[in-house]
């Protein structure tokens, strides 16, 4: 009998309803404002007319409604805010109402969830009103002992402004667009012209026919041959030319799509970087739809029923997807370590101090132009671009709020250590990186001088890492992964989640342990014979059954979490203390296997030529991914059934388009940047 009340509660969520409920309430406690409450009045006796309008009904069925699912966490009755912007009988807006509701499940025991209901109310009504009108009718409907209605608040479209900050970040973009559009002209405008000279000069002759040894006068004062003998317009190598080149796209294009590779190129890393980030991505897709925050977690109708997937085995990969971060964090330390090392043993170790200033200069100017652009591009641009869309666009508290009190730290890179306010926050890698590339060269520079002080003062380094994971994970009881939680919703029960991003997962003395293991491998390779040959085939196969084995155990290792078999403190502690470092070693034997020749098709696949472009977009598709995918979920219209499929679909979506976007903000400022780096330093 207590179920059939309850849906009988919820089936009583009917507009029409509510509104009439609330026009037959006392009046005088209505404590609305009088245009508001006229209006109300306007429609609901209109709705009860013989011939109700049609922009009547358009504002009723803009409404949310109760949908089939609930028990499966179908909260979110969003209505239609596309058909409530389309009523021609008021001047409307959609907002959502957030009620809190406590239903009773037995005698012992009671949960508490959200209902985000869409209404659809006219513009004369403010935020106010709307709960007044709520807190009125929700008073009268709990006389019901299963189902009590707590508390309400109101969701309406947080719209960007139109202020002084979109206007610098259109200025800024509209000329950038410029430098690419004059720099293509000019790079095109050079080749057409110098081609045309060259060949004036190949055919220049004398009267009698026989080739002139004096050259054209106008080829020779608009042409010069270089000390490789290559002709080329004299105008090309003044600094202003070179400037708007570097903003050609008929420079950049080709260079960002070439399949090529260096002399020496580690071809693998290309495939485990682009692999990287798409587990980045995958994460986040997930992250994102079940983040309980304003204006993101409403994109599933089947709330509840999508955390079970995480209960199961093969979601144990997205659930620790956290740990492509570290992917990075190897890739990085190997890069620098093993790379700075070459360099040195060819100067003979003679290192000027200008070769480590420039070590830091071009790191910055490499680094910091896209992440302004990108900041830029959020306080000022994506904070418009879902306006008059969804009561869910939500760009301040989301990311707007947080960039324009916190920018600084990013262009500082102590975000990970200021955390009053975020901005980007998923940018913490970035400063993570940034400061252990700082504390690299004095480490690098021991490995080559001394290599058993350079090798040790780093181990140690990445072992007290490590146990700085352990220490802060058991002292505050935390659990074995930062998406616990996701996991499974009871791990709240078992742990304490609160300040496991700011205390554990983003600060520096906690992450070095994945970059202290990639530079020990950097080393390693440095000082290793140029070609491992005839190894023996035991050795081989046991390090990819280590490989395997270990990895295995690092991905799966939280799946008692799923299971509601809750691991210790002390194990949870002992997870994170050394699934970071464990994942990181399994990194390393893959690159290692791949540069030796011991990783057969898997070599073959990491290789493929196609990873090269997509690698060079990964730092600008890193830094605009969770803009793009924020930007999909708060501005849809309606709702979705997660399942692994429609999961597949939006991770593509969301991976096509954040590429796609990086792909002309690279062309708009990364690549130029390189070649306007290349002009100032050489």
């Amino acid at each position: 009998m207590d179920v059939v009340e309850a849906f009988e509660t919820v089936d009583s969520f009917d507009p029409a309803e509510i509104l009439s409920l609330f026009l037959e309430s006392d009046p005088d406690k209505w404590g609305v404002s009088t245009k508001c409450g006229a209006e109300i009045a306007l429609l609901v006796n209109e709705l009860k007319s013989p011939n109700t309008s049609v922009g009547a009904l358009k504002v009723i069925d803009a409404w949310g409604k109760a949908m089939p699912g609930i028990l499966q966490g179908s909260v979110n009755w969003l209505g239609r805010a596309s058909e409530c912007r389309d009523v021609d009988f008021y001047e409307a807006q959609q907002h959502l109402v957030r009620i809190t509701i406590k239903q009773n499940m037995n005698s012992y025991s009671s949960t508490e969830y959200s209902v985000f209901y869409g209404v659809c109310f006219s513009k004369r009504c403010s935020g106010d009103d709307i709960l007044t009108v709520f807190d009125t009718i929700l008073g009268i409907m709990n006389n019901t002992n299963v189902i009590k209605f707590e508390k309400t608040a109101l969701l309406s479209e947080d719209s960007g402004k139109y202020d002084a900050t979109f206007a610098i970040a259109v200025f800024v973009f509209l000329l950038l667009g410029a430098l690419v559009m004059v720099g293509t002209g000019l790079d095109y405008l050079i080749v057409y012209m110098r081609d045309r000279l060259i060949q004036s000069e190949n055919s220049y002759r004398s009267s009698e026919g026989a080739i002139n040894d004096e050259r054209d006068p106008e080829s020779s004062y608009l042409i010069q041959k270089g000390e490789s003998g290559k002709r080329s317009m004299k105008i090309e190598h003044l600094p202003w030319c070179k400037f708007l080149i570097a903003f050609s796209l008929a420079t950049n294009i080709p260079k960002l799509i070439s399949t090529k590779s260096g002399e020496g190129s580690i071809l693998c890393l290309n495939g485990i970087r682009v692999m990287s980030l798409g587990w980045v991505i995958l994460g986040h897709t997930m992250y994102y739809l079940l983040k309980l925050q304003p204006g993101v977690a409403m994109y599933w109708n089947n709330f509840f029923y999508s955390f079970s997937y995480f209960q199961r085995f093969n979601y144990q990969v997205i659930g620790n997807a956290t740990l492509s971060v570290d992917s990075f964090f190897v890739l990085s330390a190997f890069l620098l370590t093993y790379l700075t090392l070459k360099k040195m043993k060819k100067a003979d170790g003679h290192i000027k101090a200008k070769f480590w200033i420039l070590f830091y200069v071009r790191r910055y100017i490499r680094l910091t132009p896209a992440m302004a652009l990108i900041i830029l591009f959020t306080i000022g641009i994506w904070k418009v671009l879902g306006n008059d869309s969804v009561p869910r666009w939500q760009p301040g508290i989301n990311q707007v709020d947080g960039c324009e009190k916190a920018w600084w730290a990013n262009l500082l890179y102590v975000n990970n250590l200021y955390t009053s306010n975020f901005c980007l926050g998923w940018t913490w890698y970035l400063a993570n990186d940034f400061q252990f590339f700082a504390i690299s060269p004095v480490l690098v520079y021991y490995m080559y001088k001394q290599p058993k002080i350079g090798f040790a003062a780093t181990a140690s380094l990445t072992i007290l890492s490590a146990l700085s994971n352990f220490i802060v994970s058991y002292v505050n009881n935390y659990p074995p992964s930062s998406s616990s939680r996701m996991i499974n919703v009871h791990a709240k029960e078992h742990y304490n989640s609160d300040g496991v991003f700011i205390n554990l997962y983003i600060k520096p003395w906690n992450r070095f342990c994945s970059y202290g293991v990639g530079m020990l491998f950097g080393f390693m390779v440095f000082k290793s014979p140029p070609k491992f040959k005839g190894l023996s085939l035991y050795f081989v196969a046991l390090g990819w059954v280590m490989f395997w084995g270990v990895s295995i155990a690092v991905l799966y290792g939280t799946y008692g979490v799923a299971t509601g078999h809750f691991p210790s403190r002390f194990m949870s502690a002992v997870y994170n203390c050394f699934s970071r470092p464990a994942w990181s070693c399994c990194i390393c034997w893959l690159i290692w296997a791949c540069m030796y020749g011991y990783a057969g098709f898997i070599n073959s696949f990491l290789s493929m030529r196609i990873w090269i472009p997509l690698s060079r977009l990964t730092y600008m598709t890193y830094l605009v991914h969770i803009l793009v995918i924020q930007y999909l979920y708060m501005t849809a219209d309606s709702t979705f059934n997660f399942s692994s499929t429609t999961y597949a679909v939006q991770f593509v979506a969301n991976a096509v388009l954040s590429y796609a976007f990086a792909f002309i903000c690279v062309l708009l400022l990364e690549s130029p940047v390189v070649g306007i780096e290349k002009l100032l330093i050489g």
